[in-house]
């Protein structure tokens, strides 16, 4: 059984605490800091091919007191994401919905569009493909009147994808084209991700 080291702990090793508090901060404020920490290493964790330890840092987590709603709603999110690398689709969506409903309650509007996009994810890989599709709708159209650039882009290739599958190739075209004006001042990998979507069948 993996041994967890108490969050304070691990938010020291992984840098984002002080190991001793400045003068002037708070309890309050430190122990704010944490979930973000955390949620950080978890990300690492997976990233490296160790979701059993991302797993345990966010169920540890979880069951943190005070917890916000916002970073349960994250937490919640990465755990279905080790759950969809896995294959355990129901799982995983069912993760994501409960992400998404904390996060479209309490935001904050990029762990929002995040949200909305895994969940979208999750539904294509289920073949729930109408399902998908108005999700990623959601999620474009809410990126683009809140100017996040990112989140536009990710909802459209998704988006993209799925109207490919329903037959609609030009409307799939017209979508990566979107893609590509939007990479405008990206770095390279922007425009290489849209023109290999479109390359693939």
């Amino acid at each position: 059984m993996l041994r967890l080291r108490p969050v304070a702990t691990l938010a020291v090793t992984f840098g984002l605490m002080a190991p001793t508090m400045a003068p002037r901060a708070t309890q309050a404020e430190h122990t704010a800091a944490q979930p973000d920490g955390l949620l950080t290493l978890a990300r690492l964790r997976r990233g490296q091919g160790r979701p059993e330890e991302a797993r345990a840092i966010l169920c540890d987590l979880l069951q943190t007191d005070g917890l916000s709603p916002s970073h349960r709603g994250t937490a919640l999110r990465l755990l279905g994401s080790i759950d969809r690398s896995l294959g355990e689709l129901p799982e995983a969506a069912e993760l994501y919905e409960e992400a998404l409903a904390l996060h479209r309650a309490h935001g904050p509007t990029q762990e929002r569009l995040s949200s909305t996009i895994t969940l979208a994810n999750a539904r294509k890989d289920q073949g729930r493909i109408a399902a998908a599709r108005a999700l990623y709708q959601r999620a474009a159209d809410e990126a683009r009147a809140a100017g996040e650039v990112l989140h536009e882009r990710k909802a459209l290739l998704g988006l993209s994808s799925v109207v490919n599958r329903l037959g609609d190739f030009d409307w799939s075209v017209e979508l990566t084209e979107q893609v590509e004006a939007l990479c405008d001042g990206a770095d390279d990998g922007c425009r290489a991700e849209a023109w290999a979507f479109r390359a693939t069948p």
